[in-house]
């Protein structure tokens, strides 16, 4: 680690993640990993389910957005910030609100450009996965990870309800890992 963060000092942070699935270029979930001082952290999911449509959960996700205007909402790479501003376009939402979470200045801090831009890892790629799982972060499945994620959402569209909670826990742990690995970055720096 090359430089020291000098990521927000609040009482509130929000890690997000998306789930979608790139062949289709369709979103079915929005996660936040949410820690607030004085509360226990916790999860909290947006997700396109049998009766919500990706239109219900964009709508819902500037809501959120909208609601944790002063919150920085970290993410790993620039997946989250061009998905929203699809979503954005798709469904002529607020732009207003985008900017506020990823225009300049922002509340959106993606963790992947602090990292390429001020560490050096013993390590052949930079994904959230690789970082996490050398720094101690470990998901519970074995199988987690983007593609198995859409799959499972297709079994829950087939009428596999127990598929949901995989996608669920998977997302969350993504989310916990953003966390994980930003907590990581400002003790080791």
């Amino acid at each position: 680690i090359r430089n020291t963060p000098d990521f927000p000092n609040v009482s509130k942070e929000i890690h997000y993640d998306i789930e979608d699935d790139p062949l289709t270029d369709y979103v079915y979930m929005h996660g936040f990993w949410i820690i607030e001082d004085g509360r226990k952290p916790y999860y909290h999911a947006i997700v396109a389910t049998r009766d919500k449509t990706e239109e219900d959960i964009s709508k819902e996700l500037w809501s959120f957005f909208s609601a944790h205007r002063e919150v920085p909402i970290y993410h790993y790479s620039g997946h989250e910030k061009k998905t929203c501003q699809k979503l954005m376009e798709r469904y002529s939402l607020d732009q207003d609100i985008y900017d506020h979470v990823f225009g300049k200045g922002g509340t959106a801090i993606d963790l992947y450009d602090w990292v390429v831009t001020n560490t050096d890892w013993p390590l052949t790629s930079y994904g959230l996965k690789p970082l996490c799982k050398y720094t101690g972060f470990e998901w519970s499945a074995e199988d987690a990870g983007g593609a198995n994620s859409i799959s499972w959402y297709y079994d829950y569209l087939d009428g596999k309800d127990e598929m949901m909670e995989k996608i669920l826990t998977y997302n969350r742990e993504d989310c916990m890992a953003t966390a994980h690995l930003k907590q990581w970055l400002e003790e080791n720096a």
